[in-house]
């Protein structure tokens, strides 16, 4: 069904137990409606602590892949057959999308140094203001990764580049990949990581706002870089 051993990363366990089952069932190893093993079995199989799969299972269903019936145990989603089914690449590793992210990024924060004008500038802080709201203990993780991908998205939208706008877009698409969605969402329960977001979406703008092409790069990279490692455990 999967392999009785996960690879070696220095991420979080869960997200591997979670890849692993997500790619069995993009395979179709794992065939629409059928029953999950339980959290004690996925645990043995994998060689992870059984609140390790449970957390695997909650980011899958969250993510749309598996329904979790109270009394029953876990399916595959009956979604993932038919029209409107969940794209391929919604399974993709979350490694390789913030791979892309990291090389693509920096240089769209680049040019919306050189080509933004002052109003999308003042728009885009408008956004990270209404990010800010949500980074105290009543703040909404969902909302604020959900605002943070817009962020990203309209910077894209603005940097001049229709190719690298389209490219980015899908990169940041919550329905192209709502298993990236789940782990960002996971690693901003904290006000510290939520605060951190917004800090460095501002240190972005100010360089924007500033022109200094070099800055606003350097300010992505930083910023993509501490993304990686808070929601998959790498750089």
């Amino acid at each position: 069904m999967w392999p009785d051993q996960l690879p070696f990363r220095a991420r979080r366990r869960y997200v591997d137990v979670a890849e692993a089952i997500a790619t069995a069932i993009s395979a179709g190893r794992l065939q629409s409606g059928a029953r999950l093993p339980s959290s004690r079995e996925i645990a043995q199989r994998l060689g992870v602590s059984r609140p390790t799969a449970r957390e695997a299972l909650l980011a899958l269903e969250y993510a749309g892949l598996v329904d979790v019936r109270p009394g029953s145990g876990a399916y595959v989603s009956e979604a993932r057959q038919g029209p409107g089914a969940m794209p391929l690449n919604a399974m993709e590793s979350p490694d390789t999308l913030i791979e892309a992210r990291v090389s693509l990024e920096p240089a769209i924060a680049r040019l919306c140094a050189i080509r933004l004008t002052p109003a999308r500038v003042a728009a885009l802080d408008a956004l990270v203001d209404k990010a800010e709201r949500e980074v105290g203990e009543g703040g909404s993780p969902t909302e604020l990764v959900r605002l943070g991908l817009e962020f990203h998205r309209q910077l894209a939208n603005d940097c001049g580049n229709s190719f690298l706008a389209s490219f980015c877009a899908s990169l940041v698409s919550v329905s192209d990949h709502p298993l990236w969605m789940l782990l960002n969402r996971q690693a901003m329960l904290t006000v510290k990581a939520r605060r951190t977001q917004v800090d460095e979406h501002r240190r972005i703008m100010q360089a924007i706002g500033r022109r200094d092409p070099d800055a606003a790069f350097d300010a992505m990279k930083t910023h993509l870089e501490w993304v990686s490692a808070a929601v998959v455990g790498v750089i």
